[in-house]
């Protein structure tokens, strides 16, 4: 049966439609200027959700569609409104989300991308960088922060740290964006931007944990669950969390710890039953 190439292009093109992933309406348009959008802004020591409009994206800035954003301990101040805000700011300074317009002079990232954006940069190209250290990244504090939206009264609107999170949008430059190809949920990947990243990058970085060693975790929160799994991921023998929370100790062994003691329990024999633990052989 002789089959139409022309048929057959047709067909290929409606199922490819048909199964296209869905994107934002911005994504598809390529237009982002004048974009309206959602976000948590606080201003004085008040704080609400308000309506704004996107400026226009400088050359080097990405506009990332938020998935998720784990709140930083920093902020909660703020939040809290018990400290003062002098202009209006969309709180946090990490997040994730999907790419959905970048600038003319972006190279690293590219439109539909997943990314990461963590509280610090990493250029590649400062002494830092180059040293393996891009915590200490020097183009961090290098970009001055500007509005990147007006409220309708014409305010402007700023980004935390030049990050922001707290919004349907972030707008960071590229040395901000770290891309991820995995279908990981955003809620599980946004930590890694802050909080249990910080205790994750101190098990490999900070305080370089070798195989079969004895680590003691002082407090499983966030950042000290970032720290167990750092362990468990290094080949740590013995993985001991100090914490008192109930629930808390019961994550941390889900995670990685061999054991949790309870300092309320422990009480002055924390410290030598510690010690006693870690003999070694």
């Amino acid at each position: 049966m002789a089959i139409s190439r022309r048929k057959l292009l047709k067909s290929a093109a409606a199922g490819s439609a048909l199964f296209a992933p869905q994107v934002a309406p911005a994504q598809i348009t390529n237009t982002q200027t004048g974009r309206k959008f959602k976000a948590f802004v606080r201003q004085g020591t008040g704080t609400t959700v308000a309506e704004m409009t996107l400026l226009p994206i400088q050359p080097r800035e990405v506009v990332v569609r938020t998935e998720a954003a784990a709140a930083c301990y920093t902020i909660t101040g703020g939040v809290l409104r018990t400290t003062n805000s002098p202009r209006v700011q969309i709180p946090n300074h990490s997040g994730m989300g999907v790419v959905e317009a970048i600038g003319p002079d972006v190279r690293r990232v590219q439109v539909g991308d997943r990314v990461i954006v963590p509280g610090t940069p990493q250029c590649g190209v400062c002494y830092m960088c180059l040293q393996g250290r891009a915590d200490w990244c020097q183009f961090l504090g290098t970009s001055p922060a500007h509005p990147i939206a007006k409220l309708a009264n014409g305010t402007d609107v700023f980004e935390e740290a030049a990050l922001g999170g707290f919004s349907e949008i972030m707008v960071v430059t590229e040395e901000y964006c770290c891309p991820v190809f995995t279908q990981v949920p955003g809620e599980e990947l946004c930590l890694l931007g802050d909080t249990l990243g910080t205790g994750l990058a101190a098990g490999h970085n900070l305080a370089p944990i070798e195989p079969g060693t004895d680590v003691v975790v002082l407090g499983a929160g966030p950042v000290g669950m970032g720290a167990i799994q750092a362990a468990r991921i290094k080949g740590a023998a013995r993985v001991i969390v100090v914490e008192p929370i109930s629930y808390r100790r019961d994550i941390a062994m889900k995670v990685g710890a061999t054991m949790v003691l309870d300092p309320n329990k422990e009480g002055n024999g924390l410290v030598a039953k510690i010690q006693d633990l870690c003999k070694g052989p």
